[in-house]
C-alpha cells in the first residue's frame, strides 16, 4: 500500500467515525414516537384543564347571578318587613287612640 492507500483508509476510518459520532445524538424512531406520545398526552391534559375551568368559570357565573338574585329577594323582604312593622305600630297607636276614646266614653257613661 502506498501513500494513497493509506490516505484512503484514514479518509474511510475519518468518515465511519464521524457518521457512528453523528448518529449517537440521533434520536432513535421509538424514542421521537414516546416523545411525541408525551406531547399530545400534555396536550389532552391541558384541553381537559381548560375544558374543566371553563366549566367552573360558568359555574361560578351562575352562582354569582343566583346569589345577586337572592340578595336582591332578601332586600326586598327586609323592606316588606319593615313596612309591615310600621303599619302593626301605626295600627298600634290607632288601637290605644280608639281604647282612650273609649274609657273616656266609658267614664263619661258611668259619671252619669
Amino acid at each position: 500500500m502506498g501513500n494513497i492507500g493509506w490516505i484512503r483508509l484514514v479518509l474511510v476510518l475519518a468518515v465511519l467515525s464521524c457518521l457512528g459520532i453523528g448518529s449517537l445524538g440521533c434520536a432513535t424512531t421509538d424514542q421521537l414516537t414516546a416523545l411525541e406520545e408525551q406531547v399530545q398526552q400534555a396536550k389532552d391534559t391541558a384541553d381537559r384543564a381548560l375544558k374543566e375551568a371553563q366549566g367552573a368559570k360558568a359555574n361560578a357565573e351562575t352562582c354569582c347571578a343566583e346569589s345577586e338574585k337572592n340578595a336582591q329577594r332578601a332586600e326586598d323582604a327586609a323592606d316588606r318587613a319593615e313596612q309591615a312593622a310600621r303599619d302593626a305600630r301605626d295600627s298600634a297607636n290607632k288601637a290605644g287612640e280608639m281604647a282612650d276614646k273609649a274609657e273616656e266614653i266609658f267614664e263619661k257613661i258611668k259619671a252619669k
